[in-house]
């Protein structure tokens, strides 16, 4: 049964797909049957607008008559002659004849224009024969080709009028094949509620069958369970012996192992030391020009007391270096400060002065306190003085033309050339540092202990005892 619905479903998913490929296959016949009708009648269009606007150009030329003007000059040059013709033969006057003959001679004129004016009308009307020919031709072109695409015109049509019966009796196929399709899975839904009842049914059986099967198996899985008990008890046993001979066997190939890769670690760093030393050894070799290696550890062995006393010597110029830097952050802006007070009291002594030298002696008792001021300024540079010195005697500057001087207010020039000794002093100390700072790691030492301490070392010392 389940094999005559799979059947039915594929033949119906068959027939579903020829009817779709078929439906879009006659759809794109007919899209395209539409485009090209399209165009032609397009084309129809235009031919015809073309074959009215030759109509009208016919037309126009076949209507042309001669203008009113023209033909009133003609009739008037006919009665001229007419008039001559009786004039001569009749009796005239003198004056008759010199107007007639003016009158003739404007004529004249006027027919030799006339007469140009004819044959370029003439030649006006050559050309639009000519043209009239041309368009009678371009007309019969124009009517053949509209005869082809009235034909091929009637053609598509009639090849459309087929295509939309032929879509209609595919549209009435397709409806019918709806119909058998809807009937056909009516019938499918009702043998699979047969075959789902028929399904549950055997479901059941084959629950009662599956629980007996579990009772079985049950009471076979105890029997199995306890002989299982006895052989894994055994198993375990000889399992157990095998276990601790092979525990033994792997702790011994584990710490074989650990031995192996701590000698080989081992190896690699003296490998490793070797190469450095070698390098070493080849650069003092280079520089010293010993080819002997012995020489030369013997040569470094009897200059490594002076290579260490430098080394000490020194750390002992850094940390002093240190030491006065510290000194010098501090003594700074002390003498920036009393340098600063100091230009300041000798500004304002100035100004005292040149006060004093314009009092009157109503201000005498004024100047005794301005006086008094000068004596307190005094004090103040003289312990400027004894400040400056004692900063003097830390740097090591000369101090004895300072301790000299009595009058200090008469003495400005030399206590401010002593404050730029001391900054001089203070560039050097600076100075000397940054030198010291530069060349501290190209010193002459070598001490295993004090260049695993400094390990800063970058580029390799210039040995001076191979000089």
């Amino acid at each position: 049964m389940n094999r005559r619905l799979d059947k039915g479903e594929q033949q119906m998913i068959h027939y579903q797909q020829a009817l779709g490929s078929a439906f879009r296959e006659t759809s794109s016949q007919l899209n395209k049957y539409k485009k090209t009708l399209f165009w032609q009648s397009r084309k129809y269009y235009r031919l015809k607008t073309e074959g009215e606007e030759l109509d009208l150009i016919l037309s126009i030329c076949r209507s042309y008559k001669i203008p009113p003007l023209e033909q009133a000059m003609i009739n008037a040059l006919q009665q001229l002659e007419n008039s001559y013709m009786d004039g001569v033969n009749g009796q005239m006057t003198p004056e008759q004849r010199a107007t007639l003959d003016k009158c003739l001679k404007i004529s004249k004129t006027k027919l030799h224009e006339d007469e140009r004016d004819a044959e370029l009308s003439e030649e006006i009307i050559s050309v639009v024969k000519r043209y009239i020919h041309l368009m009678e031709n371009r007309l019969q072109v124009k009517t053949v080709e509209f005869g082809k695409q009235y034909t091929e015109l009637s053609k598509l049509r009639a090849e459309l009028s087929s295509l939309q019966c032929r879509l209609t009796t595919f549209e009435a196929m397709c409806s019918r094949l709806d119909a058998l399709h809807n009937d056909a899975s009516f019938r499918m839904q009702k043998l699979v509620r047969v075959s789902s009842n028929a399904h549950r049914k055997k479901e059941e059986a084959n629950t009662k069958i599956v629980s007996l099967n579990e009772r079985i198996e049950h009471n076979e899985n105890l029997y199995r369970f306890e002989m299982n008990e006895i052989d894994r008890n055994a198993f375990n046993a000889m399992n157990f012996e095998e276990f601790i001979s092979v525990l033994v066997q792997e702790r011994e190939v584990y710490s074989l192992d650990i031995y192996l890769k701590k000698n080989e670690k081992e190896l690699a760093t003296r490998r490793r030391q070797l190469n450095e030393y070698m390098k070493a050894f080849s650069k003092i070799k280079e520089v010293s020009g010993y080819l002997d290696i012995k020489s030369t550890i013997s040569r470094f062995q009897n200059k490594r007391s002076d290579n260490f006393s430098l080394f000490r010597f020194l750390v002992e110029i850094h940390s002093e270096i240190g030491n006065l830097n510290a000194e010098m952050n501090i003594l700074l802006p002390i003498i920036a400060k009393k340098q600063q007070t100091y230009l300041h009291d000798h500004a304002v002594l100035r100004r005292t002065l040149h006060n004093i030298q314009n009092l009157d002696q109503d201000e005498v008792e004024a100047a005794d306190s301005e006086a008094d001021e000068i004596e307190q300024s005094k004090e103040a540079l003289i312990e400027f003085k004894l400040e400056l010195i004692e900063l003097m005697e830390v740097i090591g500057s000369d101090v004895s033309t300072l301790k000299n001087i009595d009058d200090i207010v008469s003495n400005t020039k030399l206590i401010k050339q002593s404050i730029i000794d001391i900054h001089e002093k203070v560039n050097q100390l600076v100075q000397l540092k940054m030198y010291y700072d530069r060349h501290k790691l190209s010193q002459n030492v070598y001490d295993p202990n004090a260049y695993r301490k400094h390990h800063t070392l970058v580029s390799t010392p210039t040995l001076t005892f191979l000089e």
